[in-house]
């Protein structure tokens, strides 16, 4: 392709998901003799770096995002914050909270300024820093208290705890199988705990009758409806001998067969409503 055209190229085969194919019409033109000026370079690194980092190739997209933050461009500040996630993917954690530190007093509103706190509170979790990656976790929090995130914020200090601490992190994992809305949440927490019952701790769920009405709850809200099901009819059983069960089944079974599309038990236990009240 003419030199003028590998830009475009390079963006139709991103748009293609072809990231290898990136790579090959932006390195030569990038790397020539006679490299390309302003922002149409800028941009090409940038691209070449996502795609570099997209194909695991984290020591040259750290390179080529380390040009873009160099810039006194507009994508500086994106140039910035790729360079500082592949830096902690490659292993180097304490550099990456560093270029976020930077990032976030150079950019303090950028886009990824509060996403930096993620990624510090992940970089000092895979250091072993526990108490100064629940510190930056936490500020996300307070800056953010109404956030989607929340659950995958809970996981991460879960697992910085149990980096250090298994018993305790143990624990923060079990409550947040009890407290989810996200599938994502429930599958992470225990793949977690999985991991932590291979190293030959004691992860077996609370046999609580509370605990498990919390977790009930928990997969109902997060579509896991025949989990939740199941669950429901194991508190139903305890119900016989337990009268607190039993009151929460009772008030919980109309909500539980119909969210879990057990019509035609939802259409009997309303039998007697609909023969008082025919509609």
């Amino acid at each position: 392709p003419r030199p003028d055209d590998a830009l475009a190229i390079a963006r139709s085969r991103w748009l293609d998901g072809d990231d290898a194919g990136v790579v090959g019409a932006l390195t030569p033109w990038l790397e020539s003799r006679s490299p390309p000026h302003g922002r149409s370079r800028t941009a090409g690194y940038l691209l070449l770096g996502t795609a570099h980092m997209n194909l695991e190739n984290w020591n040259l997209a750290s390179r080529y995002f380390y040009r873009v933050r160099r810039t006194s461009d507009p994508l500086a500040s994106y140039g910035a914050w790729y360079e500082a996630l592949v830096d902690h993917k490659r292993g180097r954690h304490l550099v990456a909270v560093r270029e976020c530190d930077q990032y976030r007093e150079k950019w303090p509103e950028g886009p990824k300024a509060d996403e930096c706190l993620l990624l510090i509170g992940d970089a000092y979790s895979a250091q072993g820093m526990r108490s100064a990656s629940i510190r930056s976790y936490e500020e996300y929090q307070t800056r953010h208290p109404d956030t989607p995130r929340k659950e995958e914020i809970q996981l991460a200090i879960a697992l910085a705890v149990a980096k250090t601490t298994p018993s305790q992190g143990i624990k923060l994992l079990h409550e947040l199988m009890q407290s989810h809305s996200y599938p994502s949440s429930d599958l992470a927490a225990r793949h977690a705990l999985q991991e932590l019952a291979e190293e030959g701790h004691d992860t077996t769920f609370p046999d609580d009758s509370t605990a498990l009405m919390r977790r009930a709850g928990s997969l109902r809200r997060s579509g896991k409806l025949g989990e939740a099901w199941e669950l429901f009819q194991l508190l139903s059983r305890r119900a016989e001998d337990d009268a607190s069960v039993a009151e929460w089944v009772e008030s919980n079974e109309d909500r539980f067969t119909w969210s879990t599309r057990r019509y035609d038990i939802y259409a009997t236990s309303l039998e007697e409503d609909y023969a008082a009240s025919p509609s």
